[in-house]
């Protein structure tokens, strides 16, 4: 949910999925696809949507202050964590292209973070002009 969480509160800043999109590194369609399923886990609508702007509603601005307490817990979890391990956390962004088999990419990233278990691997879908 973290990921989905920090995708919404995105949204809600630039009041834009094709603006939030180029700030996380995604495409539009994917963002618009992960709020619908934060919407959907949830139950509610967070956006009231036009052809031209995105903006967050009386549930999304109710749900807020949770959501980024929400993001802060668990970037400290991963962080103490981190620290138990005696390690610092490292993330490593790998771009992929829309058109890329995952089912090829898995078994490279299952090698690397069994070698490399204090790496945090996010996966962020490219496009062409990325």
């Amino acid at each position: 949910m973290r990921t989905l969480t920090r995708q919404a509160l995105e949204v809600a800043r630039c009041q834009s999925f094709s603006k939030a999109a180029v700030v996380l590194s995604s495409s539009q369609s994917a963002l618009s696809n992960a709020v619908a399923t934060l919407e959907a886990q949830l139950g509610l609508t967070l956006f009231a949507r036009t052809t031209r702007q995105v903006s967050p509603n009386a549930a999304f601005k109710a749900l807020r202050p949770g959501l980024e307490r929400l993001l802060r817990a668990e970037q400290a979890l991963v962080e103490t964590t981190a620290a138990l391990r005696g390690r610092a956390q490292a993330r490593m962004r790998v771009g992929l292209s829309p058109i890329v088999d995952t089912e090829r990419i898995d078994p490279v990233l299952r090698r690397f973070e069994a070698q490399h278990p204090e790496v945090e691997v996010e996966l962020v879908e490219l496009n062409l002009a990325d």
